[in-house]
């Protein structure tokens, strides 16, 4: 390896690390504490969190090494080893910032829908532009996509409406469904 394509190489894991920092740190500081459901992987396990206190970091490990095994086997190891360390760094990010962020720093809802759908928005596009990812339901869309001929997009969306849908089995509130569409919007 020449010394460009080395020092592109860490240039691009290292964009992708702090894409993947800022998207946590929106959930974590914005989303989380108002207990609103975004879409993804990371929805469900906040769904989890919010019905038994089940660390998020731990649920997103888990059931994106469900995920990942099913790459394996459908997808080829190729587009799993790429999603490893987007996985396993989006997870740490979601172990340790609490530790740091304790409680809300907005008390109001729909600002927190607004700034945590921004922050974590911008964190994971920076992470695809520089060719990361952190698992999730991109795996479940390329899966479908394979066997039927669906746009692996249409795929994330029908997903993300439906778990954030689900939060209303939990909150029992329309109010907190909407907030977790703003925050897929804003996203």
């Amino acid at each position: 390896m020449t010394k460009t394509k080395i020092w592109g190489f860490i240039k691009s894991y290292f964009l992708i690390t702090l894409g993947l920092f800022i998207n946590a740190l929106g959930w974590v500081a914005f989303l989380i504490p108002a207990k609103i459901v975004g879409g993804g992987v990371t929805g469900l396990a906040s769904i989890l969190y919010y019905i038994t206190d089940f660390p998020v970091g731990f649920s997103i490990l888990i059931i994106n090494g469900i995920l990942i095994l099913l790459a394996i086997k459908i997808l080829g190891a190729k587009f799993a080893v790429t999603s490893i360390y987007g996985i396993a760094t989006i997870s740490a990010f979601f172990l340790i910032l609490p530790q740091f962020i304790t409680g809300p720093i907005i008390t109001d809802k729909f600002m927190s829908a607004l700034i945590g759908g921004a922050i974590a928005g911008v964190g994971i596009a920076m992470a695809f532009i520089n060719g990361g990812n952190s698992g999730g339901t991109d795996i479940i869309a390329l899966i479908i996509n394979k066997y039927r001929n669906i746009p692996p997009g249409r795929i994330i969306l029908y997903l993300d409406l439906g778990i954030i849908a689900s939060s209303f089995f939990i909150s029992r509130s329309l109010e907190t469904v909407v907030y977790g569409y703003v925050v897929m919007a804003v996203f």
